[in-house]
């Protein structure tokens, strides 16, 4: 998501000729090689595996193989590429499945139409039991790690048409699916709570204000769809005690289609180069959320800020805000007017630093943080902070050979279930063989 919100909209302006080679969004570094094939091996730490607790973790030891191959085929017109992303990690004292297997398979498709038209589209493929690779690149829906494996493809498509010298339209769509293997009919297991499609179309229409800035309008529809059809929360009963008699009220079960919901955004927005290192992108608007099985609606405000700084040469901050609806792992029971605990409205602040400490030594710095509020039901206005860093050295010895140290740190603290915080500290050493 943070890759198509850093580059939507960059369109050739006043181009008189497409492009001999088409390379898509690669850097130059990128485009020196057709395909490249790295082997990581690393052995890890890891103090709280299941994402327990406070009180209640277990730690281990253990090791990880990391293989990846890449490539890349530019044409005069039309780019593809594609990465495969393997890791399998064993930990000694897990008393069991000592094994975890993540995957990660990414297809690209570049085409120039001419000087004027241009079609991405990209897939996303994952298959992983650890929460931000399953979110990669986004707000993390579920922080807390599941034993079920779960699979996430995401599907953006994006449309860019310059209509004049000053305006253009772009037209998108992205479809995200989510699936996890455990019994969906199990109120307690993610299957039944998350598995779900998700589509979103947008159209914006952009006018070239100024040589480096470009002003925007855009309106975007959104819907989730839940599909384990799973009773998350039986029935329910309220006694009003303002009444004489009190009133009992009794309400109906909460099923995972209650939660379904259909969304319309209107934003505005713009993006400005201040220079050829400093770029920023904005849009701020509002959504409207009709979660139309349960026959609850929602208004809140939507932003998406990204801003982009080389300050050096191999040097750069990338710095962002999102404001949005997103899912939640949590079920509650209805409250006093009978409404659900529908999703969470979550601010998300992120951030990386890449640094060359030295020709050979590169720093990496990636925080995240997240608060996300919870939205109708018993749980209204309740809410979990999430915070997310990572932190990566990596000394190059020659172009094939390097060595690495990573650093994770994962904390979550909640107002609306206290049994939901917990502490997680990863750190990863090993080295890796490019070729």
């Amino acid at each position: 998501m943070k890759k198509l919100i850093a580059s939507a909209g960059i369109l050739i302006v006043g181009a008189g000729v497409a492009p001999a080679v088409n390379y898509g969004d690669l850097g130059t570094g990128e485009t020196a090689k057709r395909w490249n094939a790295t082997l990581a091996l690393r052995g890890f730490y890891d103090d709280n595996y299941a994402t327990s607790p406070s009180g209640l973790q277990q730690g281990s030891g253990g090791f990880q193989v990391n293989p990846t191959i890449a490539g890349n085929m530019p044409g005069a017109q039309t780019y593809l590429g594609a990465k495969i992303d393997y890791s399998m990690l064993y930990y000694f004292d897990r008393p069991s499945s000592k094994v975890d297997h993540n995957l990660s398979l990414d297809l690209k498709m570049d085409h120039r139409f001419n000087e004027r038209q241009r079609l991405r589209v990209e897939d996303i493929f994952t298959y992983s039991k650890e929460p931000e690779l399953l979110d990669r690149s986004g707000t993390v829906t579920t922080p807390l790690r599941s034993e079920a494996d779960g699979i996430r493809n995401f599907l953006p498509i994006e449309f860019s048409w310059q209509l004049t010298r000053l305006f253009s339209l772009e037209l998108g769509y992205q479809n995200t699916f989510y699936r996890y293997f455990d019994d969906q009919k199990d109120p307690f297991t993610y299957a039944a709570r998350l598995n779900r499609w998700e589509h979103q179309f947008h159209v914006d229409a952009r006018w070239q204000l100024q040589p480096h800035t470009v002003g925007l309008v855009g309106y975007a529809v959104g819907l989730v769809d839940y599909t384990s059809g799973a009773t998350l929360f039986p029935s329910s009963t309220f006694t009003d005690n303002s009444t004489f008699p009190p009133t009992i009220r009794t309400f109906k079960e909460v099923k995972a289609e209650d939660r379904n919901n259909f969304s319309q955004s209107i934003y505005v927005g713009g993006e400005h180069d201040f220079s050829s290192e400093l770029n920023l992108g904005l849009k701020v608007g509002a959504s409207f959320n009709n979660y139309y099985n349960a026959d609850q609606t929602d208004v809140s405000p939507f932003v998406d800020l990204a801003l982009s700084w080389t300050y050096l040469p191999g040097n750069l901050i990338r710095l962002g805000l999102r404001q949005a609806h997103n899912s939640t792992d949590v079920v509650a029971a209805r409250d006093s007017s009978g409404e659900i605990s529908t999703d969470q409205d979550t601010t998300t602040v992120y951030g990386s630093i890449a640094h060359r400490i030295t020709p050979k030594l590169t720093g990496t710095f990636m925080p995240q943080f997240q608060h996300s509020v919870y939205t109708g039901g018993t749980l209204d206005g309740q809410a979990d902070d999430y915070l997310s860093m990572a932190l990566m050295l990596d000394y190059r010895f020659n172009y094939n050979w390097s060595a690495e140290i990573k650093y994770y740190f994962d904390y979550l603290t909640s107002s609306a279930i206290n049994s939901r915080d917990f502490t997680r500290n990863r750190i990863f050493a090993g080295v890796r063989l490019t070729y």
